[in-house]
């Protein structure tokens, strides 16, 4: 019998990943994640769902982002009630436990990347290699760009110093699982080698706080590097001055309070989330430091703000913006172009047919160039709603 792949998100874009298998009758779902961004995007979360919920057997997810698997409630309000598979990790909302994907049907095997990380980077594990794959599904979120050289500690310690010496606000959008504790083991780290003054810093993301709990709940998920810092008594992701506001009226209190400090809140895009009331109170302060360190998918106030707006709407006002704008992507939790390339040097056979997912039409079409020219292999960039034989 034979096995088909329906794209039904993450191509031609970024978010919303979603890819039906039907194989023998069965039809199971690789991923049920929201879209974000553009207007004309998120409008699909509010349409019918793409596939009938009840008709399916199961979902698969790698890994816990929103565009990832966001769209559950909906599937399962809709009619789903199927198991849903996946890491113990992924079960408690961590990204360590993000996974690559292999799929077999009718004897086809299909890899998924999943969201590649990277090398040598900390708290991570090195991404795994995989051996083979009949049909192969890549991340191209970075497939048009290598990340700067180094890493992202110079650029935070730069936006907390100017915070310091200006006696005002840094405000750091930040998705809350994932990039929250990179953050705040980068801020933690730069103290203890005495970069940075010891400034508050708030975590306002109730989500936040929940998902750094859970990361110190399993050390075992760690890189060596961060198993030592544990194991001598310290802990990774608790900078000296540290405080949490699980609450709205935690929140509400940090307008009345003077920097220098350093708030902490989602949406990592500036989309939504209690990011949107510290902006809104804030940016138009010179002192004010913005400091994206995360992708900005387009169409997001991040994006227009990492582009130079001098005006942002929130909550239905124009907002002026007079705080500087920082941003870094050496802090990203995607492989960009050379470490994708390096995760698929791996395989010891190319795929019979690589497709190219989750990355904007020009990302996924430098990286389909990439492994054409470099590796050999037939790749294509998958297209909306294209369906395909395994």
């Amino acid at each position: 019998m034979s096995a088909a792949l329906t794209f039904l998100g993450a191509a031609g874009t970024v978010t919303g990943a979603k890819f039906l298998v039907a194989s023998d009758g069965a039809r199971l779902l690789l991923e049920c994640g929201m879209f974000q961004g553009l207007r004309e995007l998120r409008a699909r979360n509010w349409e019918a769902p793409p596939v009938q919920p009840g008709t399916l057997a199961a979902v698969l997810l790698s890994h816990a982002h929103i565009d990832h698997s966001g769209y559950l409630p909906r599937l399962v309000r809709d009619g789903f009630e199927g198991p849903i598979f996946c890491s113990p990790g992924t079960a408690d909302l961590l990204i360590l436990g993000a996974s690559t994907v292999e799929v077999v049907a009718s004897g086809r095997r299909l890899v998924y990347s999943g969201d590649l990380g990277r090398y040598d980077v900390p708290i991570m594990r090195d991404p795994v290699a995989v051996a083979s794959a009949d049909t192969l599904l890549v991340e191209s979120t970075y497939g048009d760009r290598l990340h700067p050289a180094g890493d992202a500690t110079p650029v935070i310690g730069q936006a907390v110093q100017r915070a310091a010496d200006l006696r005002g606000w840094l405000l750091v959008p930040a998705f809350a699982i994932g990039r929250t504790q990179d953050l705040l083991y980068v801020v933690r780290e730069l103290e203890e080698a005495g970069r940075i003054p010891r400034l508050p810093v708030y975590l306002d993301s109730p989500m936040g706080i929940e998902s750094t709990a859970i990361y110190e709940r399993h050390p075992e998920e760690h890189d060596p590097a961060t198993i030592r810092i544990t194991a001598v008594g310290k802990r990774p992701f608790v900078p000296a001055r540290f405080h949490l506001c699980p609450t709205a009226d935690e929140s509400k209190k940090l307008n009345g309070i003077d920097g220098p400090g350093v708030i902490i809140a989602g949406s990592g895009m500036a989309t939504g989330g209690r990011i949107l009331h510290h902006l809104r109170h804030r940016l138009a302060d010179e002192r004010t430091t913005v400091l994206f360190v995360g992708y900005q998918a387009a169409g997001t106030r991040g994006r227009l703000l990492r582009d130079g707006a001098s005006r942002l709407r929130i909550f239905g006002e124009d907002v002026s913006v007079r705080a500087t704008i920082m941003a870094t992507d050496a802090l990203s939790a995607h492989a960009d172009q050379g470490e994708i390339i390096r995760w698929l040097r791996g395989f010891t056979r190319p795929p019979a047919m690589t497709y190219c997912v989750h990355g904007e039409p020009a990302a996924a079409a430098a990286l389909r160039a990439v492994i054409e020219q470099h590796l050999g292999w037939r790749c294509a960039v998958a297209a909306d709603l294209q369906q395909i034989e395994l």
